[in-house]
């Protein structure tokens, strides 16, 4: 009885050895979730201004995958064809915080300025616990977005106030490469 349980440890210490050595073939959502809130690689950007903060980040489909995944909303399955739809846009996510009680996103408009148009936004908001913070995740379509110059996200709260947060072309170029590397 000992020998056959001992044996099998060695035999489920391998399949650990070799499920891990599976996966760090590519980076896992914890490590492109590390690389895009690095403000060295250019993925996120904020702004402090009149008692509002905000940060914009890119969100590769990738991660938004990876977060389906692993929040079980996704099967194995349905896992292809879900990437697929995510790659037909560019996603981002805005966290807003204001010091005021109430943060009114009714008013809220988001676009993407490019040089000789401006794209409007498909957006969802997402209150955070309380009244004057809310995440939004914002997508484009990938079709309408010029390749080679800068996403300038305008963001307007009520209509008196806009402000600008820009992600580079060349910093999702790199974040690409760096993620194509690792298949």
């Amino acid at each position: 009885d000992f020998c056959l349980s001992r044996g099998l440890g060695d035999v489920y210490k391998r399949q650990l050895i070799m499920v891990i050595g599976i996966y760090a073939c590519k980076p896992n959502a914890k490590e492109m979730a590390s690389y895009v809130v690095n403000p060295e690689n250019g993925l996120v950007v904020q702004n402090h201004n009149d008692g509002i903060y905000m940060e914009l980040k890119y969100v590769p489909a990738e991660l938004i995958l990876e977060r389906e995944k692993s929040n079980g909303i996704l099967t194995k399955s349905q896992e292809n064809e879900r990437l697929k739809k995510l790659n037909l846009e560019e996603h981002y996510e805005l966290f807003i915080q204001s010091n005021q009680e109430y943060l009114n996103t009714d008013l809220l408009e988001l676009k993407m300025k490019q040089e000789s148009e401006t794209l409007p936004a498909f957006f969802h908001v997402e209150n955070i616990g309380v009244a004057n913070r809310c995440r939004v995740i914002l997508s484009f379509n990938k079709e309408n977005v010029q390749k080679g110059t800068k996403r300038d996200i305008e963001i307007s709260l009520n209509k008196t106030k806009t402000i600008h947060l820009e992600v580079l072309a060349e910093d999702i170029k790199e974040f690409e490469e760096y993620y194509n590397n690792w298949l």
